[in-house]
């Protein structure tokens, strides 16, 4: 072997050296990389679970404030449909209003101490309810009953 040769192949020695060198530095660096990137990964989902976590309470908070506010909008129609129309309740009013007024009248009447509230008085003859054929006051009429009973 020549020096030529020698220096080529020492060259050649030291360059190998050298990419292994670096071969062995790229290997480290990517190694450290994916352990970097590994651990915010890793992160990155915990931080997704935090995230789906609040989101399924804040979801199920506002289902549960939803049907709050259905249950008082039910609430409050029911209210609104029971409840009497102003003029009705201002009849109604005034309705209990003369019952009132009226009820010592009829207190009286009713424990024989007065007359009849609507001024009738008791008639003293009896009304004949009889069913049976009866003649009648004027001559040109049939008797009652006539049409009804059988003969």
């Amino acid at each position: 072997m020549g020096s030529d040769e020698r220096k080529r192949m020492n060259m050649y020695f030291v360059t190998e050296a050298a990419l292994s060198r670096r071969h062995k530095e790229i290997i480290a660096e990517r190694a450290k990389l994916q352990e970097e990137m590994k651990v915010q990964s890793e992160q990155h989902e915990n931080e997704r679970k935090i995230f789906a976590q609040r989101d399924e309470s804040a979801n199920k908070r506002n289902q549960a404030i939803l049907e709050d506010l259905q249950g008082f909008e039910q609430s409050l129609k029911r209210k609104l449909e029971s409840r009497p129309d102003p003029v009705v309740l201002s009849l109604e009013n005034k309705y209990w209003e003369s019952v009132e007024q009226e009820i010592p009248k009829w207190e009286r009447f009713l424990l024989g101490k007065a007359s009849s509230p609507f001024g009738f008085k008791k008639s003293p003859e009896k009304r004949n309810h009889s069913q049976t054929l009866q003649s009648p006051r004027k001559k040109d009429l049939p008797p009652s009953g006539a049409q009804t009973l059988p003969r």
